[in-house]
Order: C-alpha cells, then sequence, then structure tokens
C-alpha cells in the first residue's frame, strides 16, 4: 500500500528533517510513502483537491492561515485524512479535538517519537480499511493519485476502458487499473451488476431500463443482448416490490 504524505512546515529547516525522518522510517519498515512538501497552509488546500492523502503533518503556527486553521478546512471536505499536529508547545489541545487531530509530536521531533506515532497511525488505517470492506459500505481504490477508499453510495457506475478502471461518481470520476472480472468478485451482487463487458452499475441509482437503454441517474448506458432479459426481469420484480410495500404501508 502506498501512503501519501503530505508536510505543511513554514520552516525549511523542520520541513526537511521531518522528510528525512519520514524516509527513514519508510526504509526501515518497508512502507511506501509518497511525501509532498507544502511551506504555507494556502499552498496545501490548493492542492488538496488534486491528490488525495492518508496523513497530514501541520505545523501548528505559520503565517496567516495556521495549522489548526488549514485543519478546520480541510475537516469540511474530507474526515478521513489523519491529521497530526507539529508545534513548539502542548497548550492547544481543545483546537487538537475540535479538528479530530490523531495526535500532535513536539518539536524538536525525535525519530523514536515519530516512529511510535506511525506505527499506529498506519496501524489504525489497515484496520479502517479492512473494516470498511468487510461492513461494504466503502470500497479500496489504487487510483493514481493513491489508494482511496468509495462510499458504495457514491458509485453510479463503473466502466473498463482498454486497461483502465473509471469509478463515476457524485464527486467525480476515479481511475483505477483493474479487471472487470476481479473487480466483480469484491462487489456486492445485491448493488452492483455488469450490464455488458465493460460496464458494472449501481442497482440502487438505476431509474428505469428501456429496450435495449439502462438508466443510471441521468447517464443512459447500453446494455448487452445477453443481459437485457435478466436485468429487465430484475427491474420488474423491484417494481411489483415496491408496490406492494406500498400498498401494506397504507392498510397498517
Amino acid at each position: 500500500m502506498v501512503y501519501r504524505i503530505a508536510l505543511c512546515e513554514d520552516e525549511e529547516f523542520y520541513r526537511k528533517e521531518l522528510e528525512q525522518m519520514l524516509n527513514r522510517y519508510s526504509e526501515e519498515n518497508q512502507d511506501c510513502f509518497e511525501i509532498y512538501s507544502f511551506k504555507c497552509g494556502e499552498e496545501l488546500l490548493e492542492r488538496y483537491s488534486e491528490v488525495y492523502f492518508n496523513i497530514l503533518f501541520l505545523d501548528v503556527e505559520m503565517e496567516e492561515l495556521s495549522g489548526i486553521g488549514a485543519a478546520e478546512k480541510i475537516r469540511e471536505q474530507d474526515e478521513n485524512v489523519v491529521i497530526i499536529f507539529v508545534t513548539a508547545y502542548e497548550d492547544f489541545a481543545l483546537d487538537a479535538f475540535r479538528v479530530s487531530a490523531f495526535q500532535y509530536i513536539v518539536k524538536p521531533v525525535k525519530f523514536e517519537n515519530l516512529s511510535l506515532i506511525l506505527d499506529r497511525v498506519l496501524n489504525q488505517i489497515k484496520i479502517n480499511t479492512i473494516h470498511n470492506e468487510l461492513t461494504e459500505q466503502f470500497i479500496s481504490v489504487e487510483t493514481i493519485n493513491g489508494i482511496i477508499q468509495l462510499n458504495i453510495d457514491d458509485i453510479k457506475y463503473i466502466e473498463k476502458i482498454k486497461n483502465r478502471i473509471d469509478y463515476y461518481t457524485v464527486h467525480g470520476i476515479y481511475q483505477s487499473y483493474d479487471t472487470v472480472k476481479s473487480l466483480i468478485k469484491r462487489l456486492n451482487p445485491l448493488d452492483f451488476v455488469q450490464i455488458n463487458q465493460g460496464e458494472i452499475v449501481n442497482w440502487n441509482k438505476v431509474k428505469g431500463i428501456s429496450d435495449n437503454i439502462i438508466f443510471v441517474e441521468d447517464v443512459e448506458l447500453q446494455i448487452s443482448r445477453k443481459n437485457k432479459g435478466k436485468l429487465k426481469e430484475r427491474y420488474e420484480k423491484d417494481i411489483m416490490n415496491m408496490m406492494a410495500k406500498s400498498l401494506m404501508n397504507r392498510f397498517e
């Protein structure tokens, strides 16, 4: 697994020192890190929507936008990223709690302390990934921007284009490299249905079927001749069940 880590520190000395320690930890523990360095909170926020980060190291005191301020803005769009504050002081516990920070580490950073924190962080990320997969709420996807967890409910449909898999979600398109055969094994057949050789739809997003077309929210997709009959039958059964439930609710 590749972990994407952002370092946001306005002092170059501390920024490079922390990057060296992370590289050392990566080599000693055989974990793969991609490290991105930022000189200020504004720079981090400008790039944040382009890269999916697993861990953020934020300096608490920076000019203009502080680490706490940056964390508050990041939490508005990302509830999952692990935030670790780097600080010369220890009297900001309430602020750290407010943005659900994982922990803080005091300058000057010692490699032993950083290693202990990373051990816990990486273990927690792995546990969360396994838990989310088992509960079928999320699916882990290795995109070109790193491993992310897509909420099952957010996926509209999935399309194979050559050797690439595109996930069309309510938040945008995520690209990865996989096979339809491998992917279909990981998806719950109650939620996802293969409609042709290269497309899989989230059945909960289906709005209708007409002839050889399936309507997935605002998108029209082609159904293969092989799958046409069983998909229409399933959709009609679902409609009948919904009508029956509606009638039963009226008489309760």
